[in-house]
């Protein structure tokens, strides 16, 4: 006789953040440092995932087979965006990988003469080239052409940067907590075990 035993598991989903970001808004980069870092410099990341849209404001176009960018805070911008989101896709979304490399970028003075130094700094085990090679080619253009159409989707539609939404849900009362405390969020809205972070 053949005896099937299910265990059930108790484990919880991560608490789901997303975040449409641009690299050079001042905004963006003031909830890296006080609200992102909490959460993923720590045992919260354990609770908790990054859906990064380092899109923000910009503006697409399309030119034959290649779409064009135009950013908020320019060109500049522009390629930090591709950065960050072909270091993303280069560590498979994971985020323990790619997240002290896009918060070094974010957080650093100048992020643009800096990419080398964050890279060397947080010992990204993606090597540069293929970094920089993914923001200039094919492959980052077509990724950044996938993210501001999620970006462009976004419901209800983003009206500023940084724009959160939890587990897909956005309201404005959501927005002000995400600003002033993402750790208390994360915390309320996870529903396993909860990390003594939370207390």
């Amino acid at each position: 006789m053949l005896l099937l035993i299910f265990v059930a598991t108790s484990a919880a989903l991560p608490v789901n953040i997303t975040m449409a970001t641009e690299s050079l808004c001042p905004d963006c980069v003031r909830a890296f440092k006080n609200q992102l870092s909490r959460v993923f410099s720590s045992n919260l990341e354990k609770i908790a995932y990054l859906d990064l849209l380092p899109y923000g404001n910009a503006k697409e176009t399309q030119n034959g087979s290649r779409y064009i960018f135009t950013c908020q805070h320019g060109e500049p911008e522009c390629y930090l965006n591709h950065i960050d989101l072909c270091a993303m896709h280069l560590a498979n979304n994971r985020q323990y990988i790619y997240f002290p490399f896009v918060h070094c970028l974010y957080t650093t003075e100048n992020p643009l003469q800096n990419v080398d130094t964050c890279h060397r700094k947080v010992r990204y085990p993606i090597p540069l080239a293929d970094i920089e090679a993914c923001a200039k080619g094919d492959l980052g253009n077509l990724l950044m052409h996938e993210i501001a159409q999620r970006t462009d989707k976004l419901n209800p539609p983003k009206k500023y940067v940084p724009y959160f939404m939890i587990d897909g849900v956005h309201t404005e009362d959501l927005q002000k907590e995400c600003e002033a405390d993402l750790v208390k969020v994360v915390c309320d809205h996870y529903t396993g075990t909860k990390p003594a972070e939370c207390s």
